[in-house]
């Protein structure tokens, strides 16, 4: 078995070592009388894209596209050629080395640069190589976009929105308890717990949250975030709908996964005063995204500190004050949802 296991890798680097003579035709390899035959990796519909580009008159030339499958191991990227000869396997030039990239794969022939003296490396400090990366990086740029597009809803399966679903039920029934519903946060005053019976006369001061079910295929719009973010598009598949009471006004809100930028904060969440709807938002290009085992409550979190944010905010306390009311709506959710499983 491990003479069958060697042969297997010896024919698979020979395949993608002389990948573009064999795929011409100039050269035929056998291992063990088997043909060795360019692997053909198994790829998004309409992806594969061929490319051409001069640098200094040097032309970079190569294909590109999406696998259906990425790779968390890092078995993502180009294999990179010189004058047929494989260079590097896996080569991330022209684009971030991220967990989001992990689609992204082809092939990238770089004839004219100079290469190690062992021929396993390109100089990567020589001008010619800095140059042809800053011309992939643009070439790259759509494949970018579309690589974290795609990398996004592969963590959202139907049984984690279930599961975010079920949490956001044991956030409503935390607002409703005492320690919490006893928070009264009026403008200018003090970030105290007050008796529950006092505050029930005081409704415009309190933060309530109720759940609905709107009806299928019901479209949610989605405002521009701020200038950093990019324009998120309309939310179109069903999902839970959400309101929330701030000092007697009622805002619908809800929670998405979304591609926000490399370099972005972990959440974002806007209101819109005017369409009285606050917009949640799980950042899917956040490295802490992928290595999270439990993305439902990863976005709890978001959503706890969303809105213990804005109850602040409303209510004119320091910031500060938003970590106290997070961790209180935290608290009590875990509890409730613990009582739920106990029983199930």
């Amino acid at each position: 078995m491990k003479t069958a296991g060697l042969v297997t890798r010896l024919r698979r680097d020979l395949s993608q070592r002389f990948a573009p003579y064999i795929a011409s035709g100039e050269i035929e390899i056998k291992v063990n009388s088997k043909k060795c035959a360019p692997i053909r990796p198994d790829l998004m519909e309409g992806t594969r894209k061929e490319f051409e580009l001069f640098v200094d008159e040097n032309r970079i030339h190569g294909w590109y596209g999406l696998l259906k499958h990425g790779s968390q191991r890092g078995l993502y990227g180009f294999h990179t050629y010189r004058r047929g000869r494989m260079i590097t396997t896996f080569d991330k030039i022209g684009i971030p080395e991220h967990p989001t990239m992990a689609r992204i794969t082809g092939e990238v022939h770089l004839d004219h640069i100079p290469v190690t003296h062992n021929k396993r490396e390109f100089i990567r400090e020589s001008e010619e190589y800095q140059a042809a990366t800053a011309a992939l990086e643009e070439e790259f740029k759509d494949l970018v976009r579309m690589a974290r597009e795609a990398a996004g809803p592969d963590r959202v399966t139907p049984n984690v929105r279930e599961k975010l679903d079920s949490w956001k039920d044991c956030i409503q029934e935390a607002l409703k308890e005492p320690e919490l519903f006893g928070y009264s946060l009026p403008v200018g005053g003090s970030f105290e717990h007050v008796n529950p019976q006092e505050v029930q006369d005081s409704t415009p001061q309190i933060v309530e949250v109720e759940l609905r079910s709107p009806p299928m295929n019901e479209t949610a719009q989605v405002s521009d975030l701020k200038e950093e973010r990019e324009r998120i598009p309309r939310v179109t598949h069903p999902q839970r709908r959400n309101t929330i009471r701030i000092k007697g006004r009622q805002f619908e809100y809800f929670h998405e996964f979304r591609t926000l930028g490399l370099q972005a904060p972990w959440k974002a969440h806007s209101i819109n005063d005017e369409r009285r709807l606050i917009e949640i938002y799980t950042n899917t290009d956040f490295p802490a995204y992928y290595t999270t085992r439990d993305v439902p409550f990863y976005a709890v979190i978001h959503i706890a500190e969303s809105i213990a944010e804005i109850m602040v905010s409303r209510n004119g306390e320091p910031k500060e004050k938003a970590n106290e009311v997070r961790e209180a709506i935290l608290r009590h959710a875990s509890r409730i949802r613990n009582q739920i499983e106990d029983q199930e």
